[in-house]
């Protein structure tokens, strides 16, 4: 896969968007577990983790393509991008821990 600017700018977008919808499904799997809603709340950590799965692919890429040589540009975006992700990961752990209590 060959790294341009465009290509990075899509692949950081779709990073951030799925990591926005991953991390917003785990605090909606906290708030549900909370209210007792276990069954909800785990339904929750599914999407949560499909829509996060989708964004590692995404960043993966990126990472694989660089590692074989075919390094795109860094741009704030993709340090942006990579940040939202990383955050998001950690927020679902704690979710997927805190609905397992």
């Amino acid at each position: 896969m060959n790294v341009d600017n465009e290509n990075m700018q899509q692949k950081a977008m779709l990073m951030i968007a799925r990591a926005g919808e991953g991390k917003g499904l785990a605090i909606e799997a906290i708030r549900l577990s909370k209210q007792g809603k276990l069954q909800e709340a785990k339904e929750c950590l599914v999407k949560s983790e499909e829509a996060l799965r989708q964004g590692h692919v995404a960043n993966a890429e990126l990472l694989w393509s660089e590692a074989n040589g075919q390094n795109g540009p860094l741009s704030v975006l993709l340090v942006h991008a990579m940040d939202h992700i990383m955050n998001a990961m950690t927020v679902y752990d704690i979710a997927n821990e805190i609905v397992g209590i």
